[in-house]
């Protein structure tokens, strides 16, 4: 076995291809479940800020005891009652990249909703009102007035979207998901193939945080460097 961590360390990049596939599959389906969470979110959060600020408790109730239904019930327990209820019995769907996508996209697109609400609550309160006496309508308001003052905080919480799509992405295993929590989990903490002499099982689960860590950074420090460039206040 080799002795030096770090030759052992780059083995597992260069010997095998299982944590490249893994991370490449995290990649793509946190890529694609944040752009449908964000544009879902995005909807969702207006929609909750307009209802608020319009006074229309009803239709307010109604979408945030939704949202708060999908925020606080747990991953994995969701997961399971939908599969049981709802996604096998009337659509045949229980394995696979596109069940998995779909699951994903229900846990982070509340999540980025609720944020999006916390955001347009902070604009001064009668944006509202001055929008409307210049005559704009309410999609002008939102395009021309909401969205253009909050755009580097969406941008920050765009940014937290994505590192929380990593987190629960770990948990779509149990879809068949095969990411690259998956395959830490499957090779090298429950593994039994021998890797060695050019590195440890062990030694896979470290380059498995570290690309994920690498993968996070990078993209806290793109959103900040957008977030500060779109920032006019």
């Amino acid at each position: 076995m080799e002795n030096n961590i770090f030759i052992r360390l780059w083995n597992v990049l260069a010997k095998n291809q299982l944590v490249w596939n893994g991370f490449k599959e995290t990649l793509k389906i946190t890529l694609i479940g944040c752009f449908i969470a964000f544009f879902l979110g995005l909807i969702l959060g207006v929609l909750l800020y307009l209802f608020k600020i319009q006074k229309n408790y009803k239709r307010y109730w109604i979408l945030n005891s939704l949202m708060n239904f999908f925020i606080s019930t747990p991953f994995l327990i969701l997961i399971v009652l939908l599969l049981k209820l709802i996604l096998i019995p009337y659509f045949r769907m229980g394995y696979g990249f596109g069940t998995a996508l779909f699951f994903l996209v229900l846990a982070i697109a509340p999540l980025f909703a609720r944020h999006c609400e916390q955001v347009f609550l902070t604009t001064n309160p009668e944006l509202y009102q001055t929008s409307f006496s210049l005559g704009a309508t309410k999609f002008q308001f939102v395009t021309k007035f909401l969205l253009t003052e909050t755009r580097s905080d969406i941008i920050l919480k765009l940014a937290s979207l994505f590192i929380t799509s990593l987190a629960y992405s770990s948990v779509l295993q149990i879809v068949g998901h095969q990411g690259i929590a998956a395959v830490a989990i499957d090779n090298g903490y429950n593994g039994h193939y021998d890797f060695e002499p050019f590195f440890t099982r062990f030694d896979l689960i470290i380059v498995s945080v570290l690309l994920t860590f690498i993968l996070t950074q990078t993209v806290y420090f793109l959103g900040n460097r957008i977030a500060f460039a779109l920032d006019k206040r």
